[in-house]
């Protein structure tokens, strides 16, 4: 199920009822719709206005505490995978290079950050969140490494 399609379509974000059925779910940070519509075309589209470090972790705090209460803590309670397009560790990245910038000191930043309510909530299913992610890279790495090893070579080695 694909939250992001969902959500540009239907114009909300989904409910339990609209993907009780599937086995994966797919979000993305921030959302097109709602704080996440906001957080796109204002705090970070380039608008000339600018925003502080402060003021983009608690947008993307906010945003994270709706969608983990409206989606992805009801999905995990039902079995239900989720995979995220960004989440919590995009925020410590890119809300701490920002910081950096800013000089401010970046462990501070990130204790800031960890102490937001959604950014907290995220943190405490990181590993229900990895699962997923983690299956997929291994699959990849398993299906890349046999598909390389059993390959035969159609340009010379001296090409």
């Amino acid at each position: 199920f694909d939250v992001v399609s969902f959500s540009k379509e239907n114009k909300r974000l989904p409910e339990l009822t609209d993907f009780l059925n599937y086995e994966i779910i797919i979000t993305a940070e921030p959302s097109y719709i709602g704080i996440g519509q906001i957080i796109r075309e204002e705090i970070v589209f380039n608008s000339g206005r600018t925003y502080s470090f402060q003021s983009q972790i608690e947008a993307y705090s906010l945003e994270r505490l709706v969608l983990m209460k409206r989606i992805v803590i009801p999905a995990l309670k039902n079995n239900i995978s989720v995979i995220q397009i960004r989440s919590l560790l995009a925020t410590l990245a890119y809300q701490g290079i920002k910081a950096k910038e800013e000089g401010k000191d970046i462990d501070l930043v990130w204790h800031t950050i960890l102490n937001h309510e959604g950014n907290r909530i995220q943190f405490s299913y990181f590993e229900n969140l990895a699962k997923p992610i983690l299956e997929i890279l291994k699959y990849f790495y398993f299906y890349t490494c046999s598909f390389h090893k059993n390959a035969k070579h159609s340009v010379p080695r001296n090409a």
